[in-house]
């Protein structure tokens, strides 16, 4: 399959005062795109142990580009990432990726590193931490597949970023069923239970205990976004 051409852009490190979607929007050449809803996906370089993981990562990113919505996330072309933007590509949907200058240099040695060929456009920011808010500012909702520390992390920064009333977007777990010793769970439930914990503990509040959201099924995931947001697809 042809590559296609994508639009490159290097931000350097941004300015605190300058940390908003129109900047970022501005500064990497892409203020031709339009407002669409923008959904930033939270997943990992690698593809897990079971394939309903890569086969749901695929699915997210189709049917996301299906609402005529874009597509945010980590930028890499493998793993759970590769396939999300490898969904919203086949379904003609626009795909921005965000990667950190680390993954180009570590490339050539995996190739789950480095830049989607079939991105609509890539920033690559010099921090982990630049990569967050780039991902943060863009999207208006924020969907974590599974994955591993990088995910988590990044899911977390959303959550605490509501919570302490930076911004009002939703943040979606997608609790997809996998094996443990045998039993079927699902994969955030021991997140839930570690939330529940929290809260029960004096840690978490009732209210900002809801802020992480539950979804079974990419269906799932676009019926409760389309409500969140007020999109009317439910």
């Amino acid at each position: 399959m042809a590559k296609n051409k994508q639009h490159v852009v290097q931000l350097r490190i941004i300015p605190r005062e300058k940390i908003q979607k129109v900047w970022i929007m501005d500064a990497a050449g892409l203020m031709h795109l339009d407002n669409r809803p923008t959904i930033t996906v939270f997943s990992g370089s690698r593809e897990g142990n079971e394939p309903v993981f890569k086969a749901t990562a695929y699915k997210v990113g189709k049917l996301i580009a299906e609402q005529k919505w874009r597509v945010v996330y980590g930028g890499g072309p493998g793993g759970t990432m590769g396939a999300v933007a490898d969904g919203a590509a086949d379904a003609g949907g626009e795909v921005i990726g965000v990667t950190p200058e680390y993954f180009l240099n570590t490339a050539s040695k995996n190739p789950n590193e480095g830049l989607h060929p079939r991105a609509t456009a890539s920033i690559t920011v010099k921090y982990f931490s630049e990569r967050k808010i780039v991902m943060d500012i863009l999207g208006d909702a924020f969907l974590a597949l599974p994955g591993g520390y990088g995910t988590d992390d990044e899911t977390n920064e959303a959550v605490t970023l509501r919570q302490t009333g930076i911004h009002e977007k939703p943040t979606y777990l997608m609790n997809i069923p996998c094996m443990e010793d045998g039993k079927q769970i699902g994969f955030y439930d021991y997140r839930m239970k570690d939330l529940a914990l929290r809260n029960k503990t004096g840690f978490i509040s009732d209210r900002h205990l809801k802020y992480a959201k539950l979804v079974g099924t990419p269906e799932e995931f676009i019926k409760a976004v389309s409500r969140d947001l007020g999109l009317n697809k439910a």
